[in-house]
């Protein structure tokens, strides 16, 4: 296969929880020579290892896993960074002749990967973002001279300090040089989905449970207390699952006990959602086909993926 070729043949494993996708995920890529690309919003945060179940060295098998660990807990990351990051990793494997396969349970992430219908948006809010630090690194000093430089018809009507209009005028004019067709600058993807989850709710609450006592066990409070210590800095992990639900435990709220079955039922009632989502296939361009968490075999996995080709 080729990168440079219109369309990118892409598998995408996707489901709630505790499930086992990304076991499935690395032995799917054994069999047809693929390299995982993440799909968690939490898994992107170095150092943050329990709480969001990153696989280890010994599970991924040897096989390459993108998008793990590629940020620091105090930097803001959101979804417009990982369809950046996740198109320059499936391009990379492509020309290195693999197989991508995204895997993961965040479902507005592959939602927006796979359909680039609100990307434009994001781009748009990206560049406000990105041009309102600007101006406050100046007090709109260095963006004011960029506007005169571009001789903008508007720059003698603005002050330094309309923020709001130098900021808007900036964009603007940025956007000009833009191809603003985010289906002409970015990849159309062939899709085809593996939905893994559970019709008996009960099991997979069992496997949360289970899950959460192991990291209980591997050491979740200390990192939980690391978070909770960083609070003020760690803008997005301070409310993610697996580690507010502590943070009653260092204020000397809650008991442990407490905490732990805060976390077990946050998690559970997370699923429940997740599994809402992705069972409205509407979401995506590709489609899933189900397959039950309890007899996930490869072998049909695989024979799915390249029937589809």
């Amino acid at each position: 296969m080729s990168a440079d070729s219109k369309t990118i043949p892409l598998v995408v494993i996707a489901g709630p929880t505790a499930v086992g996708k990304s076991g499935a995920a690395v032995d799917v890529c054994l069999r047809i020579g693929g390299q995982v690309v993440s799909a968690d919003s939490m898994q992107v945060y170095k150092k943050l290892d329990i709480a969001t179940a990153k696989v280890s060295r010994e599970q991924q098998k040897g096989v390459k896993h993108h998008l793990i660990d590629v940020v620091e807990p105090d930097i803001k990351f959101g979804v417009y960074d990982y369809v950046n990051l996740a198109d320059k990793a499936i391009k990379e494997i492509t020309e290195n002749n693999g197989r991508p396969v995204v895997c993961g349970g965040t479902g507005f992430y592959i939602d927006v990967l796979l359909n680039r219908s609100q990307y434009a948006d994001l781009i748009l809010q990206n560049d406000i973002e990105s041009v309102n630090a600007e101006y406050d690194e100046s007090n709109g000093e260095k963006l004011l001279e960029e506007l005169k430089s571009s001789n903008s018809k508007y720059i003698a009507k603005i002050h330094q300090n309309d923020k709001k209009r130098i900021v808007r005028e900036v964009v603007r004019l940025r956007s000009m040089g833009k191809n603003q067709n985010p289906e002409a600058e970015n990849p159309n993807y062939k899709s085809i989905g593996v939905l893994i989850g559970t019709s008996k709710m009960h099991s997979l609450y069992k496997r949360i449970d289970e899950r959460v006592d192991n990291m209980i066990k591997t050491g979740l409070v200390d990192e939980a207390e690391y978070v909770y210590k960083n609070r003020h800095l760690f803008e997005t992990a301070t409310y993610a699952i697996g580690y507010k639900e502590f943070f009653p435990l260092f204020d000397g709220v809650n008991t442990l006990a407490e905490c732990v079955e805060d976390l077990k039922r946050s998690t559970r009632r997370y699923a429940k959602r997740q599994m809402t989502w992705f069972r409205n296939k509407s979401k995506f361009s590709c489609g899933f086909k189900w397959f039950d968490m309890e007899n996930i075999d490869i072998r049909e996995i695989e024979s799915y993926i390249f029937s589809f080709e």
